[in-house]
């Protein structure tokens, strides 16, 4: 976790499609990120009831007010192919290195 706090400033807003829910980020790296659902947790969103639409729109809504979106769940960033290309195509990308991509969406 030490290269994305190399590039994280305290105050900045933080959501992340990372491993293990964010705990090595917040007990290594002390950021606490907002978290994207991975497909696993959006298919226990539908079982639970949850129409397509409120999925999609809880989903989308997380990038409101934030300044940065950390990748580091490359399986899961591959899966999500709706979320890749809206980020690849809109946002440049803050940094990148081995096992990161961090795209500056403020």
């Amino acid at each position: 976790m030490a290269p994305f706090s190399n590039h994280y400033s305290p105050g900045q807003e933080v959501v992340a499609l990372v491993q293990a829910y964010g705990y090595p980020l917040k007990y290594y790296g002390w950021v606490e990120a907002e978290l994207w659902a991975n497909t696993g947790d959006l298919n226990l969103r539908e079982l639970a009831g949850q129409s397509a639409e409120q999925i999609e729109q809880n989903r989308w809504d997380k990038l409101e007010g934030m300044d940065l979106f950390l990748v580091t769940n490359f399986n899961e960033f591959n899966r999500q192919e709706d979320l890749r290309e809206y980020l690849q195509s809109t946002y440049p990308i803050f940094t990148e290195g081995e096992g990161y991509i961090i795209y500056e969406i403020r």
